[in-house]
């Protein structure tokens, strides 16, 4: 690898002399995980459980990854990855009372977040999908709850 690298500092500096003004150079990659809570809260511990969830590729907003930290029997918290400034938010959740979040769906190209909600324990219930979108800075209900068979 130490006989490759001179030569590949020398091409990228090449490329960034040669590129044009009104384009920033390209960054060096996405980071390797997350580092704040875009919301202010301190809890490395947890950022260290995020970490070790987080999937390796982007699969939302064309910059978020996402993590699934397990919170204990039954229970899971799900969190987003910005993996251009490893800002991490937490996924939306819904706000009915005892509600359990069973899935949620994403798309790498998509600002859509859309979750399968319901009962904890699942049985003889209906759960219900529901929609959010990512506009920058929080995530924006979208749509009316719509009712879907319980996952499982």
């Amino acid at each position: 690898m130490r006989k490759f690298g001179g030569l590949a500092v020398a091409l990228a500096l090449a490329g960034a002399a040669n590129a044009e003004p009104s384009k920033p150079p390209a960054s060096n990659g996405p980071l390797s995980g997350p580092t704040h809570f875009v919301n202010g809260r301190k809890d490395p511990a947890l950022l260290a459980m995020i970490r070790r969830g987080m999937s390796h590729r982007i699969d939302f907003d064309g910059r978020f990854s996402s993590s699934t930290v397990s919170c204990g029997a039954a229970c899971n918290s799900f969190w987003f990855v910005d993996r251009r400034t490893g800002g991490v938010v937490a996924a939306p959740e819904s706000q009915v009372a005892d509600e359990f979040t069973w899935d949620i769906a994403t798309k790498p190209d998509s600002d859509l977040v859309q979750l399968v909600v319901g009962p904890r324990d699942g049985v003889g219930a209906q759960c219900a999908r529901l929609r959010y979108r990512w506009n920058g800075n929080a995530f924006v209900a979208t749509g009316k709850r719509s009712w879907v068979k319980c996952p499982g």
